[in-house]
């Protein structure tokens, strides 16, 4: 059981070796996008935020 296991790991590395430049995209995408989606929700959320409390008094 453990062999056919095994036996699969020389295709994977391959799957991965032939697609590397778009995993590495995905992965820049990913790191890039995370702090830009961080910023927009901080700064427009505590600009509604604002807003909200000042509509209410």
């Amino acid at each position: 059981m453990i062999e056919r296991l095994f036996s699969f790991l020389p295709a994977v590395a391959g799957f991965f070796k032939s697609n590397q430049n778009r995993f590495l995209g995905e992965i820049l995408v990913a790191v890039l996008g995370t702090p830009a989606g961080w910023a927009i929700n901080h700064f427009t959320s505590s600009t509604s935020l604002e807003a909200c409390r000042h509509e209410r008094e």
